[in-house]
């Protein structure tokens, strides 16, 4: 079954296709209350392919969003539209996410220091506070790409401490015209780790990759590591 879903963003659209083939698929919307925009979750569930998104009356509108504890079987997506704050608190032995998030431009994601991402795909177009430590397992995809903060800025540094990339897991940085710096600590590529880069500058102190990881260096891409482990430079016309 087919659905194609169109979630209002001040004069923007949001279009969804969801695709349920042996399950079924839901979505909703988060409307604005009368006294405040301000939304507290003890719990937020998703699960089943469904969406879920805030909608906003006008470009003046915004709303800021704050859940304890969050479950599903990582099928589901929060998308966290422009003007829109998502913080998201997981438990320090427990630090996997349960459900997808696509970060729109102008928006704000807050996340604990430690993050997992098994099954599931975080789509970043917009600001990450508070994630330091970033494992992709098996499922998980992370694409990373410059984007605008509330004053238009472009901002083209991504900071980090370390990224670990295990087996089947997959992180896509993609610079666009204007490039994307990414600086960190270490850099883990796995045995069946995969790394897509484009237009990127990777700078860390250590970069590791193992035998059977695929490292695929797109377009002008420059991976340096200050103790010397790694240095690898690659420009494609």
């Amino acid at each position: 079954m087919r659905q194609e879903v169109l979630v209002p963003w001040y004069g923007m659209t949001l279009a969804t296709t969801l695709n349920s083939c042996s399950q079924s698929s839901g979505v909703a919307w988060i409307l604005p209350e009368v006294d405040g925009r301000e939304f507290q979750f003890e719990v937020l569930s998703l699960s089943g392919g469904s969406h879920l998104a805030v909608v906003l009356e006008s470009d003046s509108d915004s709303a800021t969003l704050d859940v304890k504890h969050s479950k599903g079987d990582q099928t589901g997506t929060f998308h966290v539209g422009p003007h829109q704050d998502l913080e998201i608190d997981l438990p320090p032995k427990s630090p996997r996410l349960a459900w997808s998030i696509h970060l729109y431009p102008r928006a704000l994601l807050t996340l604990p220091p430690n993050i997992e991402v098994y099954d599931m795909t975080l789509e970043l177009d917009s600001k990450v506070e508070g994630m330091r430590n970033l494992t992709i397992g098996t499922g998980g995809v992370v694409y990373l790409r410059p984007y605008s903060n509330l004053t238009e800025e472009l901002v083209d540094t991504i900071s980090f401490d370390n990224i670990n990339i295990r087996g089947g897991g997959r992180l896509v940085i993609e610079g666009d015209r204007q490039g994307l710096n990414l600086v960190g600590s270490t850099i883990h590529l796995e045995s069946g780790g995969i790394l897509e880069a484009d237009h990127v500058t990777i700078t860390a102190d250590d970069i590791i990759i193992a035998e059977s990881a695929i490292l695929d260096l797109t377009a002008q891409v420059l991976i340096k590591a200050a103790m010397g482990a790694v240095c690898y430079s690659m420009s494609q016309d």
